[in-house]
């Protein structure tokens, strides 16, 4: 698995005013696991016959909607207060 840390840096701090929501159509998922062997971070499992996401873990690579094949996870960014400031507050 890749070290979530890694790739936030790798990313860069732009993203983290940013937050995703992972969206997970269970109607069109036919549970084919892809999406959860694909996960580099192991955020997604399934679970009493659905698609769980866990947010915290999740860094948004959007594998898991690139590699659905029924077109049933998606990513919704928002914004949301930075957690740290570049600027020292005066």
């Amino acid at each position: 698995m890749v070290d979530k840390e890694e790739v936030k840096y790798a990313v860069g701090a732009v993203f983290e005013k940013l937050k995703e929501e992972v969206i997970v159509d269970q109607e069109k998922c036919t549970l084919c696991k892809k999406c959860e062997e694909l996960c580099p971070v192991g955020a997604i499992s399934i679970e009493d016959g659905k698609v769980r996401v866990d947010s915290e873990n999740c860094i948004a690579c959007y594998s898991c909607a690139i590699i659905c094949p029924e077109g049933a996870v998606s990513i919704k960014w928002k914004y949301s207060e930075p957690r740290f400031s570049l600027f020292k507050e005066r």
